[in-house]
């Protein structure tokens, strides 16, 4: 062979071999190396997330909380303190300095104390085989240290911010010779303010506290029960309300609602249907940090209802109806005026202080009827009408609104009005001869209760200048006492009612065939005006902390109707009246004492 076609003799190769192996470990050891500081980065990141998660938690406490600092109880088996440093007093009670005799001295409250947590247990473990989800097992410990806290240790000249420590500390991964802890620390001061835990975690302007509610629910008359050949469950009546609020301390807000009216009728399957029955809310709020404006309103509008189909079979039929024509407007203001004017109706207010006002006029009838044409064998009954109510002569409306006082804080007055129109229930069917009515019942007249011209208010008042709660109610009921009709004032709200229609057997013939109709009632309960006994507040000047009121519903009770047809029950159904209760309610505070 030619000299310069030889190969590469064993030596060469072996050093070329040697070389590449240790080109080969040096790449290894770096890889290693870089994955172990990859999962020291990931404990760390995972660590760091403990620290500001503790830190949060704590940020959230009242500020009182801070104060006090930790519990008393753990702190001697801690050996991240130091304790009987030189420059402290003989115990009791213990000084305790993190980190060592040069730091500051850890807040603590002697037993019996719990602090809330994070603080219930300043040294707390969290676990990777507990499913925390976290690399490795972690532990942090929590401390409050302060040096002049009041300011009235020696050589302390003013009160010296809270400093909160939060180390987080965690074993395991492949770095050695590395820290593997991290620390974060915050100061918490809160300076001479108003301070309460409920509603002032930290100081900030003396300003009292007012709430307030007035709350007209929906009245309803429920029919339910069983109509001959008709999968009939239920119909019901649903009266219109309104609903407002407020609350006035370091911001304002203010919330005012309408429920409209509406009519129901439900089938043995549980199909139901509703005509009516719209609900909408407004809210106004002052406050700084939410994106809401102080000001909210539902212009005057007239609210449109569809009309249900009736239940039908063959010529017999169940419908109900809601009304047409309901008029509403809502006003919301934190800060009321002519041109963000609040009530919805009257003098707009303008004293720029919180005020909620809602309306809603029922417009039409709602009623539920039934045709029992041909219900059975040839027997017309006709038309039969289980309830009706009438439109209303004015709006229901609810309104809560801060009133000024010279001075004083004045107070929060929540007002409602209530309005039914004429309320019919439980008719005999105008089928029936008109002859055997007049011999079995000469004196009656269409139906068994009606209650004509009701109206009702309340208002609850809270604050300085404020006044014990206060009704005023007006019309009357009718009702069939076995011979004739007897009728009953409700002009006294203060007095409750309780009648009971007396019980009615209709026998006819008709067709061939006897048909006896029997209607029986409960007593129908006006329970009348009541209000727990106003909460004065001590002090100076003479005002009420907490008042309620409520005016329950003028009629509520059951009814029933039955028809039998031949020792048959071709109508078996329950008429359940229940107007509804208003409340009207406040509560008021006076302003923390600042310090």
């Amino acid at each position: 062979m030619r000299a310069d076609e030889r190969g590469f003799s064993l030596l060469e190769t072996v050093i070329a071999m040697g070389v590449m192996f240790v080109a080969l470990v040096t790449l290894a050891y770096a890889a290693m190396a870089g994955f172990g500081y990859q999962a020291l980065s990931r404990e760390r990141q995972a660590a760091t997330g403990i620290a500001d998660q503790v830190m949060e938690r704590v940020r959230g406490l009242a500020y009182g909380d801070v104060q006090k600092g930790l519990a008393g109880t753990d702190l001697s088996s801690d050996p991240q303190l130091s304790s009987g440093c030189a420059q402290d007093p003989t115990p009791p009670p213990i000084t305790y300095r993190y980190p060592d005799c040069a730091g500051e001295k850890v807040t603590y409250t002697a037993a019996p104390y719990t602090p809330p947590a994070p603080l219930d247990e300043h040294v707390h473990s969290i676990l990777k085989s507990e499913g925390s989800g976290y690399p490795t097992d972690y532990a942090y410990r929590v401390y409050i240290t302060n040096n002049c806290p009041i300011g009235t240790e020696t050589g302390c000249t003013a009160p010296t911010p809270y400093r909160v420590t939060v180390t987080v500390s965690w074993a395991g991964g492949s770095v050695q010779g590395v820290a593997k802890s991290l620390t974060t620390q915050s100061l918490f001061y809160s300076p001479n303010g108003c301070v309460k835990s409920e509603t002032h975690p930290y100081a900030a302007p003396c300003q009292p506290f007012f709430y307030g509610q007035a709350q007209v629910p929906r009245g309803s008359v429920t029919v339910s029960g069983s109509i001959w050949g008709l999968p009939f469950a239920a119909g019901g009546l649903f009266t219109s309300g309104v609903e407002s609020d407020a609350q006035q301390e370091q911001f304002s807000t203010a919330a005012g609602a309408f429920m409209q009216s509406a009519a129901l009728l439900l089938d043995t399957s549980g199909n139901e249907g509703m005509a009516g029955g719209g609900a909408q809310t407004i809210t106004a709020s002052d406050d700084p940090s939410g994106d809401v404006e102080g000001y909210s309103e539902i212009p005057e509008q007239t609210l449109s209802v569809f009309n249900l189909p009736p239940m039908t079979y063959g010529q017999t039929e169940f419908w109900v109806v809601a009304p047409q024509g309901e008029t509403t407007a809502v006003q919301a203001a934190t800060a009321a005026t002519t041109a963000d004017s609040c009530p919805p109706w009257g003098t707009s207010q303008n004293d720029e202080v919180v005020c909620s006002g809602s309306r809603i006029q029922q417009g039409g009838s709602l009623s539920a009827s039934a045709d029992l044409t041909n219900i059975f064998e040839n027997v017309d009954l006709d038309q039969v009408t289980f309830a009706t109510i009438g439109a209303a002569a004015s709006p229901n409306t609810a309104l809560v609104d801060r009133e000024l006082v010279t001075d004083e804080d004045g107070r929060l007055v929540s007002t409602l009005n209530r309005y039914f129109g004429t309320i019919e229930l439980v008719g005999l069917p105008t089928g029936v001869p008109i002859e055997d009515v007049q011999e079995q019942l000469p004196m009656w007249d269409r139906y068994l209760v009606t209650m004509t011209g009701y109206t009702d208010r309340v208002t609850a008042t809270v604050g300085t200048g404020g006044v014990d709660p206060t009704c005023s109610a007006s019309g009357e009921i009718k009702f069939w006492n076995g011979t004739e009709y007897s009728t009953v004032s409700l002009s006294d709200c203060n007095s409750g009612v309780s009648i009971t229609p007396a019980p009615i057997t209709l026998i006819s013939s008709m067709s061939g065939h006897v048909v006896q109709i029997d209607i029986t009632s409960s007593s129908l309960v006006w329970a009348g005006f009541s209000f727990p006994e106003p909460v004065d507040l001590s002090g100076s000047p003479a005002a009420i902390g907490e008042a309620s009121a409520e005016m329950p519903a003028p009629l509520e009770g059951t009814i029933s109707y039955v028809v039998t047809i031949d020792d048959t029950v071709v109508v078996d159904v329950t008429v359940e009246v229940a107007l509804g209760t208003m409340i009207a309610k406040g509560l008021y505070e006076r302003a923390p004492i600042e310090g």
